[in-house]
């Protein structure tokens, strides 16, 4: 089996990308003789280079003709080049089957994914680990007959990359990757997890991600970032906590950090007193654009949580989203304002895309949502019925200031 992704390229983060590399230990554990090899294609180079070209490098790098299978990413930055590569991929091996899993799978019906994507054998909808494996099998007495695959899994089923060797670790990396859980317990409109997940989070054995943090702990890694959508939920992140205290602070950690009604006081100063930078996604700080996004959030306690988190000096970095529903130039400028009041010294933005199967997508229409297309071909929200194309361009370079 060969796994192709479509990555943007971060050169200081060892590879293959953490979703392939769970994927890879899981058949490690699970079959160790099967051969499964990934390919990633870099968008930076398909700007550079052409669609064409990277097909050419795949063809050199691989003898596609020699496998069964061949699974494909599917994210909304890869959308733009999976049908021309199924098509390049048949062109050489006609036979071969093609899997495709991501989250642009969500939200459409067999019919819909068939006349999107033809010739596709299967498609992978929610988490990949044991669907893959199945399909690859052909395992299941239904398989054959069944095109949309979504297979549950437990925290059981969430191999490491580290513990299984697929990751190659050496002193002084710059950066890694780590999960201690998957899912959101929360509903934005904006996010895929709500439709892929529904709501459900899934916790790693708490000694199983203890000994990944051990053994990261023997080398000397610069940055270890935390990719849990929320870190700060389920029953075992407190315990984590106190295991990354254990780290010297030559080695840095990135938290998704939710900001609850009331903070912990006990736990921010545990924070505080490690390396540790507190990614906090806020988005806006607007009533009525939260609520338009499923967020309902109060807006004057957020501020006074993060006053409280600065004053206690915790690295803090603060992201927004501009091109959300009912924003305006006004509002976004009036939020970057507040946290620069607070005196927060990293803040980002980042523009809103429209993610297939989640329920903003689902109401383009009713907030006037019109796409664009950025650098790496990715479609992102640029006007709408409170913004035009040029306050949005206001808003991006503003993004591009802060």
């Amino acid at each position: 089996m060969l796994i192709i992704t479509f990555d943007i390229d971060q050169p200081d983060v060892i590879g293959p990308s953490y979703a392939v590399g769970t994927i890879l230990a899981h058949f490690k554990m699970k079959e160790p003789n099967r051969v499964v090899e990934y390919y990633s294609i870099n968008l930076s180079d398909v700007r550079v280079k052409g669609i064409e070209s990277i097909f050419f490098d795949l063809s050199n790098h691989f003898s596609l003709v020699s496998y069964e299978y061949i699974a494909i990413s599917a994210y909304i930055w890869s959308e733009p080049y999976i049908n021309s590569l199924i098509q390049f991929i048949h062109s050489v091996h006609r036979t071969v089957r093609i899997i495709l899993g991501g989250y642009q799978i969500a939200g459409l019906s067999i019919s819909e994914l068939n006349l999107k994507y033809p010739d596709v054998y299967k498609y992978i909808e929610g988490y990949s680990e044991k669907a893959i494996l199945n399909i690859a099998n052909n395992s299941l007495d239904e398989i054959d007959t069944q095109q949309l695959i979504n297979m549950p899994i437990d925290g059981c089923d969430i191999y490491s990359p580290y513990l299984t060797n697929i990751y190659r670790l050496y002193n002084n990396i710059k950066k890694v990757r780590l999960e201690t859980k998957r899912g959101c317990p929360y509903r934005c409109s904006f996010c895929s997890h709500d439709v892929c997940h529904s709501g459900k989070v899934i916790e790693k054995n708490i000694d199983y991600v203890i000994s990944e943090l051990n053994i990261l702990k023997k080398y000397s890694i610069g940055k270890i970032n935390i990719i849990d959508p929320v870190f700060n939920c389920g029953k075992n992140y407190k315990i984590i906590l106190q295991e990354i205290a254990k780290y010297d602070h030559n080695t840095a950690f990135t938290l998704q950090y939710k900001l609850n009604e009331k903070l912990d006081f006990n736990e921010l100063e545990l924070i505080a007193c490690s390396n540790i930078c507190l990614e906090i996604g806020i988005q806006t700080l607007d009533d009525e654009v939260l609520k338009n996004i499923s967020r309902p959030t109060n807006v004057k306690n957020t501020i006074n949580n993060l006053i409280e988190i600065n004053s206690i000096g915790i690295d803090t970095e603060v992201s927004l989203i501009y091109g959300l529903p009912g924003q305006t130039l006004k509002i976004f400028i009036e939020s970057i304002e507040v946290l620069k009041k607070i005196g927060l010294k990293k803040i980002k933005a980042y523009p809103l895309m429209l993610l297939r199967g989640t329920k903003l997508f689902l109401e383009k229409q009713k907030w006037g949502l019109v796409e664009g297309i950025d650098e790496f071909g990715i479609p992102i929200v640029k006007k709408s019925n409170t913004f035009s194309e040029e306050d949005w361009e206001s808003m991006n370079e503003l993004a591009l200031k802060i």
